[in-house]
């Protein structure tokens, strides 16, 4: 399963309805092996992530269901690789026994979907902090 950039987010992007900087408003959340088995025409269709949450949405010890805010979101131009960016810190979930296959971000207030990034692998952790590391910091490229 590939990282995907929801079809629902790139149309309300160009219809000036998105500020992904917005404090206290993108969430990630944690996916269960439903994302392993969703297909990318399947999750590039997404309208809502409310609809989804609890049949895909991960579960264990100290993980809230809605998952976190994103934190330090940083919105930038990268004119050396021709794409806009967006950063923002790891995400932490501490002393958690928790085990996902992916994350959705989204906005909160409405459930619209951004994008769903793959592990590729079973991430796992017993009683210790499980972490979304964003490669390179980067959540998100648009080219």
């Amino acid at each position: 399963m590939a990282n995907v950039v929801v079809n629902k987010f790139k149309v309300e992007s160009m219809r000036g309805n998105i500020n992904l900087s917005a404090d206290n408003e993108i969430k990630v959340a944690l996916l269960d092996n439903i994302f392993g088995l969703s297909s990318t025409d399947q999750l590039s269709d997404v309208t809502s992530w409310n609809s989804l949450s609890a049949d895909w949405e991960a579960s264990g010890d100290n993980y809230v269901v809605g998952g976190k805010y994103l934190s330090a979101v940083n919105i930038y131009q990268d004119n050396i690789n021709n794409r806009a960016q967006m950063s923002a810190a790891n995400v932490v979930w501490e002393l958690s026994t928790i085990s996902a296959y992916g994350v959705i971000v989204y906005r909160e207030n409405d459930g619209l979907p951004i994008c769903f990034i793959d592990f590729g692998i079973i991430k796992t952790s017993i009683v210790s902090d499980f972490v979304v590391q964003w490669s390179g910091g980067t959540v998100l490229n648009l080219t």
